[in-house]
């Protein structure tokens, strides 16, 4: 009897998997993306970075380094339009060395003690301020002093050059894919579908530069779709180039992923305005190509505000000027001896 009724149960069973099985799985919805502003929210995201570089001669440096970014919304205006403070600090990065002699060994950890080295160190770390619309259009954005040296073409003083929407205008359904054009270089996103990461619903995106260069990239973010922000992101790099010694190549691969979301209290937010407002002056400068009038605007902001959440992006924007006017003065000095 026991044994009929474990058979019976056992068909009953295999029949509702049958039957469950047999209905088809729910489509996902088409994906509407949007920024969804919220003004005050403090994002932090953790940043890791891996590489590995290798230089004429067989010389490789493989490196390590962790930061962090910290974003947060300052301003919301009627139509959308938000207002981002964004930090970038980097630590002391790890070094490891391949194919080099002990005489070549001792030269590159002797650099690493130099003023000039610290200088760089301090100059990783930065700050900008953003405006963009929810589709995530920039309006207007800050730029690095350095930032003529990564190629900023288009740039009138140092002002970045508005973008069109990141955000397609219709939702999206899985595979499917759109493209952009931002300052001259040409970028593909695709929706691979939607997953749980961190307690979000977030759409899983493939990013990649469609363009011919000796540098490649592509990456996998994760959007938090009600929220409206990046989760996670994991970007995989490689670049390639020829100069008189010989060929460069590099590669690597640097995950951002958020580790806390943060809502600033009224008076929180208001120092934090303020601050802004006077970071603007020294931006201000920098557009202006002067430099030297921008470098006293914010070392006048580190003596008005010792204990500012933004001390050490700022330490960093003015580390990058003074590494552009030493490389001003230099270019400089070597045209007049060649005259």
């Amino acid at each position: 009897m026991k044994k009929c009724l474990r058979t019976k149960n056992l068909l009953l069973a295999l029949g509702l998997l049958v039957f469950i099985s047999a209905i088809p799985a729910a489509e996902e919805a088409p994906v509407k993306f949007q920024s969804k502003p919220l003004l005050g929210e403090e994002l932090t995201y953790r940043v890791e970075l891996t590489g590995k570089a290798t230089m004429p001669g067989g010389v490789v440096q493989a490196t390590k380094g962790e930061g962090k970014t910290t974003s947060i919304c300052v301003q919301v205006d009627d139509e959308g339009v938000k207002t981002v403070v964004e930090m970038l600090s980097f630590g002391l990065p790890e070094y490891k060395w391949e194919n080099v002699s002990p005489e070549q060994l001792k030269m590159f950890e002797e650099s690493q003690k130099t003023e000039e080295f610290k200088q760089i160190l301090a100059a990783a770390s930065s700050l900008s301020i953003t405006r963009s619309r929810p589709d995530g259009a920039v309006l207007s954005k800050t730029i690095p002093p350095m930032a003529p040296l990564m190629g900023g073409q288009g740039m009138a003083g140092l002002k970045a050059e508005p973008q069109a929407p990141i955000f397609p205008d219709k939702p999206v359904n899985i595979g499917e894919s759109w493209e952009r054009k931002m300052n001259g270089v040409s970028f593909k996103w695709t929706l691979l579908g939607v997953e749980e990461v961190q307690g979000y619903r977030c759409a899983k995106i493939q990013f990649e530069v469609t363009d011919k260069s000796p540098t490649t990239a592509e990456a996998t973010a994760f959007f938090a779709i009600e929220e409206g922000f990046p989760v996670k992101m994991v970007t995989n790099f490689k670049s390639t180039t020829t100069g008189r010694a010989g060929e460069f190549s590099s590669a690597g691969s640097m995950t951002t992923e958020l580790t806390e979301r943060h809502k600033l209290s009224p008076d929180e937010l208001k120092k934090v305005q303020e601050e802004v407002a006077e970071l603007e002056i020294g931006f201000a400068y920098l557009e202006k190509q002067e430099q030297d009038a921008a470098k006293a605007a914010f070392q006048q902001f580190l003596s008005a505000h010792p204990e500012s959440r933004f001390r050490e992006g700022v330490e960093g924007l003015i580390a990058q000027i003074d590494i552009m006017e030493k490389m001003a003065k230099e270019k400089k000095a070597q045209a007049e001896k060649s005259e």
